[in-house]
């Protein structure tokens, strides 16, 4: 298993969208996680076989040790950059005025962060090779982001742990020295059928697809 800190001013974890709002939700699905794997690779988006077999070859858990605030920024996107607001389509990328099948030249958007939250991850490796992804966490082949490209990766700590599940590893690994002071700490684990959100994705069309089934629960922590 690796165990990864989410220690960022900003993050944002890729909600579905509804018109000109775009949502995240509270941890980060695993398409988040695969592109983060992916930059640390070093895998373009081009190769989209090993990213999606990236995203195939393993399991995680997450737990909250510091929840952020959630805010909102307004931004007027210009639809005509496909690089900004495009989706890519039968071998090429189509504009933002494409996809939305509209005339208009700039548009307003809403998007939703988590400001300030800390989450512990742990990734259980099921079909790929634990070690070259954890040297490539420790020495990224590119920049690093959580969820956009306004929202920096800080430290990662990737380290090498060694549990029988994700509960138990999310119960026995240490909070984090900055998380908050209360007793019970949600987590996330992939899996059960407590709810399913739209956290995969097809890294071909790139576009998200197919459910991801979460079990949600808490943990009981004392803060050091």
């Amino acid at each position: 298993m690796i165990k990864l800190t989410l220690d960022a001013p900003l993050m944002s974890f890729g909600g579905p969208a509804v018109d000109q709002v775009g949502n995240t939700f509270q941890f980060p699905p695993k398409s988040m996680l695969t592109g983060l794997l992916g930059a640390s690779l070093g895998y373009g988006r081009s190769e989209y076989q090993k990213l999606q077999q990236l995203q195939d070859g393993f399991t995680y858990g997450v737990r909250e040790d510091r929840p952020g605030e959630l805010i909102e920024d307004y931004q007027t996107v210009d639809l005509k950059t496909p690089w900004m607001t495009g989706v890519w389509k039968e071998g090429r990328y189509r504009t933002g005025s494409e996809v939305r099948e509209t005339k208009k030249r700039r548009e307003i958007l809403h998007k939703e962060y988590i400001a300030d939250a800390i989450y512990t991850v742990v990734l259980q490796p099921r079909g790929i090779d634990e070690a070259p992804v954890l040297a490539a966490l420790k020495a990224p082949n590119w920049p690093l982001y959580i969820g956009r490209k306004s929202c920096g990766a800080g430290p990662l700590r990737p380290t090498r742990i060694e549990h029988d599940s994700l509960s138990e590893a999310l119960t026995a690994t240490d909070l984090h020295p900055a998380a908050e002071m209360k007793n019970q700490y949600r987590i996330w684990v992939e899996g059960g059928d407590d709810r399913s959100i739209y956290g995969h994705r097809d890294w071909e069309s790139r576009i998200h697809a197919g459910k991801q089934w979460i079990r949600e629960d808490t943990v009981s922590k004392t803060p050091s």
